[in-house]
């Protein structure tokens, strides 16, 4: 298997539709995997006009916690990229539904903590998934159902 056939299959098992893998390390004794990914999307929309844009003008990296995969945290190493809009002439990045507004997670790990504070606590949910306890917060308290006893 060659190089961008592991790729290729590292972007399967991830499961995130809007991203493609394109570096893989791997530490073993930190018990911590990093994959690196960009947006399949090569163009944006920009929300300011109906324009679409394949203009960069920067390019970000951010680091992204994601679900533990073989017994090891997984981080994203996530690219992203800020458009030029020529019809409006405003700047934009578009935003992936897989990643969290406003935290370093992706949607999916930050919604495990949730199912796990059903039944226990913010605090232990977070620590449990290597998070912090301000990241497992974010998760809107709305969506928890109110426990009726709290001694079970």
């Amino acid at each position: 298997m060659d190089a961008s056939d592991h790729l290729r299959t590292v972007s399967a098992l991830l499961g995130l539709d809007e991203f493609e893998a394109v570096d893989l390390q791997q530490d073993r004794r930190g018990k911590q995997n990093v994959i690196g990914v960009i947006p399949k999307a090569a163009a944006g929309l920009c929300p300011h006009c109906p324009g679409v844009c394949d203009e960069r003008h920067q390019t970000r990296e951010s680091r992204v916690m994601d679900l533990p995969r073989g017994g090891c945290r997984t981080a994203l190493k996530v690219t992203r990229w800020q458009f030029h809009c020529r019809t409006c002439d405003k700047f934009f990045t578009p935003r992936l539904a897989a990643l969290a507004e406003g935290a370093h997670a992706t949607e999916r790990l930050l919604a495990r903590p949730a199912e796990l504070i059903k039944h226990g606590d913010i605090a232990n949910a977070a620590r449990f998934f290597g998070l912090a306890e301000k990241t497992a917060e974010i998760r809107p308290i709305m969506t928890i159902p109110p426990r009726t006893n709290r001694f079970w």
